[in-house]
């Protein structure tokens, strides 16, 4: 079966569409494309997470987020720096949330190669995103040591203790920096900038909470027709994208999460917008796929949002609940 449609456009819902805008574009970096404050949107330039986009969209929010309901999708940013990246989030107005922290933590039940260094921080409204920088390999390797020589082989306390508290996500956070910085500041570093005028990242993905990786996996990668790509985390994350066989750099469309906070009937605070040939063979595929067609009863302001828009579309939801747009895209005369 041909995928149904291309992703074209992420929103987030905020309560006050000037602060988001301001907010979201000093973190990014993207330019302000179009927008009507007035009637409750902006549209940022699309971002690098594939080579024609998606925009990124504002809409005003008619329900404030709540800290019992987590975002089911987020986008990540690429950092260079996260702690700068924390510190610049909180200037703009936003918050810390989790971290930081490496991941996978050492000697964790996560297990495996320690990969990145991150923070989950969260916009002026609760919006939740991750700040995300990619661990160098003497960074890894200096993790891997300490966790090996740390460990004792008679102490089966060890795997608990490194799971627990903040004092272990500063200690592995500390062996990692003291190996990054043993020779001096990286080139291009910018742990030392507090240039108000530069981004804090780049738009590196969006992700979607599932509770079934395997079904969410047969179901976005159809929707979008964007294949799947390797994962070292297979039991936690899944990855739609383009990876480029030789120097194996990955170009994310959408990394899908395992998580069991999906059986919630309330507005999703990010969705997706899906642009398709024909708004009526798409929505048959969806069906024919497992998606469900209609918004819940906290959900008409999805379609209230794009009133501005001349396309037709329709507020669909995959099988764990999350909710997407199919758009009909403009036909040449």
């Amino acid at each position: 079966m041909r995928d149904v449609g291309a992703l074209v456009e992420v929103s987030i819902a905020v309560e006050d569409v000037a602060v988001g805008r301001d907010f979201w574009s000093s973190v990014t970096g993207l330019a302000v494309a179009d927008q009507d404050v007035r009637a409750g949107w902006a549209q940022l330039e699309p971002g690098p997470v594939s080579s024609t986009g998606p925009v990124l969209s504002l809409h005003r929010a008619t329900l404030p987020t709540s800290a019992a309901a987590p975002n089911r999708g987020h986008v990540d940013i690429t950092v260079a720096d996260v702690d700068v990246a924390v510190a610049r989030v909180r200037r703009l107005g936003g918050g810390l949330k989790v971290g930081p922290a490496v991941y996978p933590r050492p000697m964790s039940e996560a297990d495996g190669t320690p990969e990145i260094d991150w923070a989950v921080v969260t916009d002026p409204f609760g919006n939740e995103f991750c700040v995300i920088r990619d661990l160098e390999e003497v960074e890894k390797a200096a993790l891997q040591a300490s966790s090996a020589w740390n460990a004792p082989a008679d102490d089966s306390t060890w795997d608990q203790r490194t799971l627990a508290g903040r004092y272990d996500d500063a200690l592995w956070r500390r062996i990692a920096r003291d190996a990054r910085y043993a020779q001096g500041a990286p080139e291009g570093d910018t742990a030392g900038d507090t240039d108000v005028s530069t981004p804090v990242g780049e738009l590196r993905c969006c992700v979607i909470n599932v509770d079934d990786l395997a079904v969410g996996l047969q179901f976005w990668s159809a929707l979008v027709g964007v294949g799947p790509i390797s994962s070292d985390w297979p039991f936690r994350f899944a990855y739609l994208g383009d990876e480029h066989e030789g120097q194996q750099e990955w170009r994310h469309q959408l990394i899908l999460q395992r998580t069991h906070d999906t059986a919630r009937d309330d507005a999703d605070r990010v969705h997706y917008d899906i642009a398709v040939d024909d708004l009526d063979e798409a929505v048959g595929q969806v069906r024919w796929m497992g998606g469900i067609p209609g918004a819940t009863s906290s959900e008409p302001h999805l379609l209230a949002m794009h009133a501005h828009e001349d396309a037709r579309r329709l507020v669909m939801r995959d099988r764990s609940g999350n909710s997407f747009c199919l758009v009909q895209r403009d036909r040449p005369v």
